[in-house]
């Protein structure tokens, strides 16, 4: 499903403001019912939300991704799903969404309000490839570093498909640990790595599992990969 929706985004590219074809992108998300908060979407409003919003809906996955005209709003909801990774050094996997705040100062995490959004197509080089609605008025791409200044978050949506395939993409995210134990904070303090449980929740999401609580499961389960 990542593959989909990527496609279903490098199909939109360029459609734009100034000839009108950007209202297809539009007249999807205003279609579905019932509309986020009542509201419906006008042509000339900002429409970056509108356009992830509204491939969710083109590609059936309103289950995995919230549905929202506003990038704050998806944060919120995204929060609820237990898919938001508030780690700006997050290295997004194809098909992931990144949200940005124009105000950040580079200080610190910043927890603004976020002013923008768009899905990874892919990341190489520590680059970040981005397609954006509402970019100069138009579908297009934006190229940003792994931990850029302005990244605000991420919404990870759960695209179960990979859990089934024979060869799913395997994350090499940190040496495996060869000593015996069955705490995975001790395994991690071990190889000199964060142990705090937010930092086990982005590492654990960083590996299919979602909703990262704690459990002993879930914690055999890091400790294996």
């Amino acid at each position: 499903m990542r593959k989909k929706i990527i496609l279903q985004a490098q199909s939109w590219l360029n459609k734009n403001e100034k000839d009108g074809t950007h209202k297809e992108i539009i007249d999807i998300y205003n279609a579905r019912k019932p509309l986020a908060r009542g509201y419906k979407v006008k042509y000339t409003d900002s429409w970056c939300a509108t356009f992830i919003s509204a491939l969710a809906i083109k590609c059936g996955l309103t289950d995995i991704i919230p549905v929202e005209c506003s990038c704050g709003q998806m944060v919120n909801l995204a929060k609820k799903m237990g898919i938001w990774v508030e780690n700006d050094a997050y290295i997004p996997k194809k098909a992931d969404i990144i949200l940005y705040d124009w105000d950040d100062k580079g200080i610190g995490d910043n927890t603004g309000w976020p002013d923008h959004i768009g899905i990874v197509e892919s990341v190489k080089d520590n680059v970040i490839s981005v397609i954006e609605g509402n970019i100069n008025d138009a579908v297009g791409y934006r190229k940003i570093a792994v931990n850029g200044k302005t990244i605000r978050g991420f919404i990870c949506p759960n695209y179960k498909e990979e859990q089934t395939e024979s060869t799913p993409e395997r994350t090499e995210y940190y040496p495996m640990f060869m000593g015996a134990t069955n705490s995975i904070v001790d395994a991690l303090k071990s190889l000199k790595i964060d142990s705090s449980f937010k930092h086990r929740k982005v590492i654990a999401l960083k590996n299919g599992i979602v909703n990262y609580s704690g459990k002993a499961k879930e914690n055999i389960k890091l400790l294996a990969l």
